[in-house]
């Protein structure tokens, strides 16, 4: 087949098309939101669906608070 000839369109090829992208058009926002937890995004976890990774729970780090053992202290003044 030559690119110069035509290829004929089947009936209601163009009113499917048209329903195809209106169908994606609407689907797209709702797989962004079903994609958000909150992870990503600022929401509870209560707001987490059931099958969502559990949170990350942080240990405590090993290091003591405080600057430098053997470091001068640094302290301003209360201005009156």
């Amino acid at each position: 087949m030559d690119s110069s000839e035509e290829v004929p369109e089947c009936p209601g090829g163009r009113k499917r098309d048209a329903i195809n992208a209106d169908l994606l058009h609407r689907v797209t926002p709702l797989e962004v939101k079903l994609n958000t937890n909150s992870r990503n995004f600022s929401n509870p976890l209560s707001a987490n669906s059931l099958d969502a990774p559990p949170p990350v729970v942080k240990q405590k780090s090993k290091r003591r608070h405080g600057g430098q053992q053997g470091h001068a202290s640094f302290e301003t003044a209360i201005a009156f």
